[in-house]
């Protein structure tokens, strides 16, 4: 049996195809949902209502990148039944945190993580009754888990050890995706 996927396609969706399918899915059964421009609240709505099943699943954004163990947040989604498990990580700030002494600059740190403040890496498990939280259109960020967070329905899983998150955004940002995915495994290092 072969694992599924659903990928929601918009913006250039003739290469996603064409990458999938020369790379024979990589073994999964995968189904596409394409983007109507809604926002990401339509479009997970579109992905999970066309061509999910499952009554608990995975979802995730498709710009992020990362080397956790789903099986551990799946594990705690299913023990703990939420609409939401969302996966967390300290912010790592991308700019020099500076520190003021009166009116000079005493002091720079690039790269700080900011260990008391976590940030939603775009990984989730969601149950299947996020259909009734999702709006027409929007963003699932603003409209959904806003509201779902001040009912209490979202669980947080913090990466733990060696797990690590990376956004890719812009061309720096794969630049750096390459190393970070060569040092876990991913990519050959000859490439």
């Amino acid at each position: 049996m072969r694992a599924g996927l659903v990928l929601g396609v918009a913006y250039k969706k003739e290469k996603i195809f064409e990458f999938m399918k020369s790379n024979d899915n990589f073994g999964l059964e995968v189904e596409y949902s394409e983007d109507r421009q809604g926002g990401t609240a339509q479009a997970f709505r579109l992905a999970i209502k066309d061509h999910v099943r499952d009554e608990d699943f995975i979802a995730m954004n498709g710009d992020e990148l990362t080397n956790m163990d789903l099986r551990k947040m799946e594990k705690l989604h299913l023990q703990n039944k939420p609409v939401v498990t969302m996966a967390l990580t300290p912010f790592k700030c991308r700019l020099s945190i500076v520190k003021i002494e009166g009116k000079k600059v005493a002091d720079l740190e690039y790269g700080k993580i900011l260990e008391d403040v976590p940030v939603s890496i775009g990984v989730y498990a969601f149950n299947r009754s996020i259909l009734d939280y999702l709006p027409e259109a929007g963003s699932i960020e603003d409209l959904t888990f806003k509201k779902l967070a001040t009912e209490g329905k979202i669980l947080a899983h913090m990466l733990q050890g060696k797990e690590e998150w990376i956004t890719v955004n812009t061309q720096k940002d794969i630049t750096e995706a390459e190393a970070t995915m060569k040092s876990w495994g991913v990519l050959d290092s000859a490439k």
